[in-house]
């Protein structure tokens, strides 16, 4: 849109995010495509708030840029592939958000065959089990129709969860480590540096510190990332979450991009380079180096707590896990709401 319309200053994105329909927000953009600052949204709101009148407005016009801002966003994805994907089945999940009629669309042009769900938003259904955070539903999808591959993109499309042909869901974490390989490779990480959060698995730091990449972390936030990326000219960074950001193509993250440039990254095997250390060898499939890939990270028991939805027990019995929040962000400082104490347990039911 900046393109399209480069006299704007600002642009305002309403979504949902990852959230129900209810909760629809406002995001703020600068110019350059990044959030602003936190100085500028305090401000905002401290103004919305207080109900400051605002200044008086010069008379305007108004100009619709959908379709020119549709087209150049489009074009701008199909040149961030390197190299068609012809022969390739994606299957996406759109959440019924902002990728709904986009993403259909640009993995077409780059040549795949295209399989769309959650891609009929009707204002109400955003990321209604759907999309990034109910992975389980495409995983299922992709596991049964035969598909290469599949993406789950949040409700405003800038988170993005990778599922593989078997049907395993897979994280953030994944992405960085083959796009760590692939920039080093390509000589495009000078100082040798990826950026995670302080949930980022430690399988990660493990597998990219293989290839003499050190993992930095930042506390948990796309913005806390964005910044520790600017300031040292890393190109690649992003969440457990899935939020990915290549500031080679973005300022900010986008599940969309995230997704192209993760195929790209999967066509690494066919060179003579490993993708993941030592669990990665020179000849796998598609499918299969991405299964392959996520071994190292299930060399430590200590993986991230965020990510644990069931426990099995020696008995049979499991336990299955849930969270206040979807967002680690939302809850990492607050006190739960009820504790209760174990008094003891029995072997019998």
């Amino acid at each position: 849109m900046a393109r399209a319309a480069p006299e704007c200053c600002l642009a305002i994105v309403l979504s949902a995010s990852h959230n129900p329909a209810g909760d629809n927000g406002i995001k703020l953009l600068s110019s350059a495509g990044s959030k602003v600052s936190d100085a500028f949204e305090a401000e905002v709101s401290r103004r919305f708030s207080e109900d400051v009148e605002p200044d008086p407005a010069s008379p305007g016009s108004l100009r619709d840029l959908s379709a020119e801002a549709f087209e150049l966003y489009a074009a701008r994805l199909v040149s961030s592939c390197e190299g068609g994907l012809e022969g390739k089945k994606v299957f996406l999940d759109a959440a019924n958000g902002a990728a709904s009629s986009l993403a259909f669309e640009v993995f077409q042009r780059i040549g795949a065959e295209v399989r769309l769900m959650g891609g009929q938003p009707d204002g109400r259904n955003i990321n209604d089990g759907c999309g990034a955070l109910h992975p389980d539903v495409l995983a299922g999808a992709v596991s049964e129709s035969g598909f290469d591959i599949g993406f789950c993109f949040d409700g405003d499309a800038d988170r993005m969860i990778p599922v593989s042909a078997t049907g395993n869901v897979y994280d953030g974490d994944v992405v960085l480590a083959l796009a760590g390989r692939h920039y080093q490779s390509a000589g495009k990480l000078p100082a040798k540096a990826v950026v995670g959060t302080v949930m980022s698995n430690i399988g990660l730091a493990r597998s990219l510190g293989e290839a003499g990449i050190e993992l930095l972390r930042t506390p948990v936030g796309d913005r806390n990332v964005f910044r520790q990326m600017r300031d040292g000219h890393h190109p690649v960074g992003g969440e457990q979450s899935g939020h990915i950001i290549f500031m080679d193509y973005s300022s900010t993250g986008d599940g969309i991009l995230a997704a192209i440039r993760l195929m790209s990254f999967l066509r690494e095997h066919e060179m003579k380079e490993e993708v993941l250390g030592k669990s990665v060898a020179y000849s796998y499939s598609l499918p299969e180096l991405f299964e392959s890939a996520m071994k190292s990270f299930k060399e430590d028991i200590y993986v991230s707590a965020w990510s644990l939805h069931q426990i099995d027990l020696p008995s049979g019995a499991s336990m299955k896990i849930e969270y206040e929040s979807d967002s680690y962000e939302y809850v990492q400082d607050r006190i739960a709401m009820q504790m209760f104490t174990v008094k003891g347990f029995s072997t019998t039911r």
